[in-house]
């Protein structure tokens, strides 16, 4: 079951997201075999191909991860989003469930708003299954995944943890991730 969650255009092209699975493996391994060493670098803290452990992961073939692909009129992918579910140690000071999110876009197609729509889907779609918090990992070099952070997370806690930027933030009903009134070209029902 392939339903879309959102339409649209960017200068790059038309876009369509929908929930990934494990029949998009293969997709999923040409999409980042085509992604530059920098943004792979970036989204995986490694320049390293996809393994087949990773690429189970990545389409949704382990429990708790929520995956969404982007994929282009042509039907190839060109964004890639994952919320799974943190299953050790507590993200919130509450005890919340957590979720730590990671995304990318295909070169050709950043920075015209897609990182936001997969981040805005998958927010809404884990604070609907009850999950108070998110944890994103960044490179400190990542200036495109820290502008997206402090834009829809400006009161988010950060840490340095050695690597990379420790971010993590509320996505309870009551502090809604920032402009999610405002869904991105959401599909027709």
């Amino acid at each position: 079951m392939n339903r879309t969650l959102a339409i649209g255009a960017v200068p790059a092209g038309r876009y369509c997201v929908r929930a990934g699975g494990p029949a998009d493996s293969e997709a999923i391994r040409a999409f980042l075999n085509c992604l530059s060493l920098q943004t792979r670098f970036f989204r995986f803290f490694t320049a390293v191909g996809p393994t087949a452990g990773l690429l189970r992961i990545l389409s949704g073939g382990t429990p708790g991860i929520d995956v969404l692909v982007i994929s282009d009129a042509n039907g190839a992918i060109v964004g890639h989003g994952m919320a799974a579910e943190i299953t050790t140690g507590e993200v919130t000071a509450d005890g919340r469930r957590g979720i730590d999110i990671g995304l990318v876009i295909a070169d050709s197609w950043q920075g015209q708003g897609l990182g936001t729509v997969l981040l805005r889907l998958l927010v809404a779609r884990a604070a609907d299954r009850g999950i108070g918090a998110v944890l994103v990992e960044v490179l400190p070099d990542n200036a495109r995944m820290l502008g997206l952070i402090e834009q829809h997370f400006p009161l988010a806690r950060r840490t340095w943890n050695g690597d990379a930027i420790s971010v993590v933030a509320d996505i309870s009903r009551a502090t809604r991730l920032k402009g999610a009134d405002r869904e991105p070209h959401p599909a027709a029902a």
